[in-house]
């Protein structure tokens, strides 16, 4: 018997969550069991070792408290990694008029 092949998924939590909101139909998809969801992808060669979910605490206590608890949940599943970096402040300039928006990027 040949060992199996050992995977770990990498996700950039900021994108998946974004991907999800983009389209009424996948919010139903926010509560997600991440592990589970990966392990529907592999093969019978195969074995998921890990999900890494790269994200960031949101500033709004709402969306923090949320987002806290979808990690508390995956977080029963020891495949589940969190990985948590920062939100920087960004600025951008239009080219045309010269109005400066603030936004903020995930970083680390």
């Amino acid at each position: 018997m040949t060992e199996k092949q050992k995977v770990i998924v990498y996700i950039d939590g900021f994108n998946f969550y974004y991907g999800l909101k983009d389209d009424v139909k996948w919010r139903k998809f926010y509560w997600l069991d991440i592990v589970s969801l990966f392990e529907k992808f592999m093969r019978p060669d195969q074995e998921l070792i890990a999900v890494k979910y790269f994200s960031a605490r949101p500033d709004d206590p709402g969306q923090n408290a949320r987002q806290y608890a979808f990690f508390q949940a995956n977080k029963e599943n020891p495949k589940f990694r969190l990985v948590l970096g920062k939100y920087l402040r960004k600025d951008i300039t239009c080219f045309k008029c010269g109005n400066v928006i603030h936004t903020h990027e995930e970083k680390e």
